[in-house]
């Protein structure tokens, strides 16, 4: 089996890629794996999967980096795929590709005219721009939700993050349902055994994840300010965990918050340490987002059964509908500074106990056996 990496470098999407190899490896425990990613990205999955005897040979190949033209993408994408599908020393069952763009799924449209593999495709980040109309000619020509819904034949299939964000792909586009199915983001949810480092006297809000106005980072740093502004909550301390990649949030920076990462992203070992220190994490995800994509973060939260706190939206509503609340979710910005004054001064009781048993409930649902049984019906 051949497992494609075709755009992530370095720590990109890392953990989550070394999950899906070793559901793979275990949802065919007797077939080889191959794995084509870039160099950097190989080694750190290799680490990843160190302590695990796997049967998996990796192939470094060249990577096209964000800052290429279409056009140049696209050429160095189809050279990929085209090997990728000819395999011409490989014996190959299935072809899992492990993110798509829209250069590598007019790639994979093109060569199946040739080759007719049965290809497996991942779809998540590149799911927020379906439905983002283009505005040049060059963006019209390579828009993904043309190349998604058009040429689809029966043994190209796609993976979509959970069942929530296949709903609503379908409720857009029902011609994908013969091509669709459901797999929960492989994560491993066992909270580590590590000290817990909650034991201060003082309240620590968190925040976490790549920084960008359009998630509504900046907001974590005006709350941090508004309630240093405020009585009774001098012992509120406040964190964000993550790199920033969108120049704006510089503006934003003020001295309230701790960032122990903000120009590059953390080891695994540091993350955890940093996570393990926040109380509660607080989210300002718009209104409207991750209706079609997933949010790691949240399932860090869930991991470290931190109680959340976020603006009400669609994809957390589901989560708390089906595994019982795990935090609190508000209605805008002035409830939850409202909310968090109430926390950081000690004049709101919360049941902590209730929370956990919610994040139980969804740790017994994602269970990787049941992962790889899905999946091995799907490549099967």
């Amino acid at each position: 089996m051949i497992i494609f990496e075709p755009q992530c470098t370095g720590l990109v999407h890392a953990k989550v890629n070394a999950a899906y190899i070793f559901l793979c490896a275990n949802a065919l425990p007797d077939e080889e794996l191959f794995f084509f990613g870039e160099t950097t990205h190989i080694e750190i999955i290799r680490n990843e999967l160190s302590a695990r005897l796997l049967n998996i040979t990796y192939v470094a190949i060249d990577i096209p980096n964000g800052g290429q033209s279409y056009i140049n993408r696209l050429r160095l994408e189809l050279k990929n795929v085209y090997h990728i599908l000819k395999c011409p020393n490989i014996t190959v069952s299935n072809i899992l590709l492990l993110s798509v763009t829209s250069a590598t799924l007019l790639a994979v449209k093109f060569f199946d005219l040739f080759f007719q593999r049965k290809v497996v495709i991942v779809v998540h980040g590149i799911l927020d721009k379906v439905n983002r109309k283009p505005t040049t000619f060059l963006e019209r020509l390579f828009w993904f939700r043309y190349y998604l819904v058009h040429c689809n034949r029966k043994h190209i299939k796609y993976i979509f993050l959970g069942q929530f964000i296949e709903n609503n792909i379908l409720a857009l586009f029902p011609q994908l349902e013969p091509f669709s199915s459901a797999l929960d983001l492989p994560y491993d949810l066992t909270r580590p055994v590590a000290e817990d480092s909650r034991k201060s006297s003082n309240i620590k809000f968190g925040s976490a994840g790549v920084a960008a106005i359009s998630k509504g980072s900046h907001l974590f740093f005006a709350l941090a300010k508004d309630i240093a502004a405020m009585p009774e909550a001098s012992n509120a301390k406040f964190i964000y965990i993550g790199q920033f990649v969108d120049v704006e949030m510089n503006r934003h920076v003020n001295a309230f918050v701790e960032l122990p990462s903000k120009d590059e992203p953390l080891d695994s070992v540091s993350y955890q340490a940093h996570f393990l220190e926040v109380d509660f994490l607080v989210f300002f995800y718009p209104k409207d987002s991750y209706r079609l994509t997933f949010s790691g973060v949240f399932m860090d939260a869930v991991k470290f059964e931190t109680p959340i706190i976020a603006i009400r939206n669609d994809f957390l509503n589901y989560y708390f509908a089906k595994y019982g609340e795990m935090g609190w979710l508000c209605s805008d910005y002035d409830e939850i500074l409202e909310l968090v004054h109430k926390l950081a001064s000690g004049k709101f009781q919360i049941d902590l106990k209730r929370y956990a048993e919610s994040f139980k409930n969804m740790k017994a649902d994602y269970d990787g056996c049941m992962h790889s049984s899905k999946l091995r019906k799907l490549l099967q």
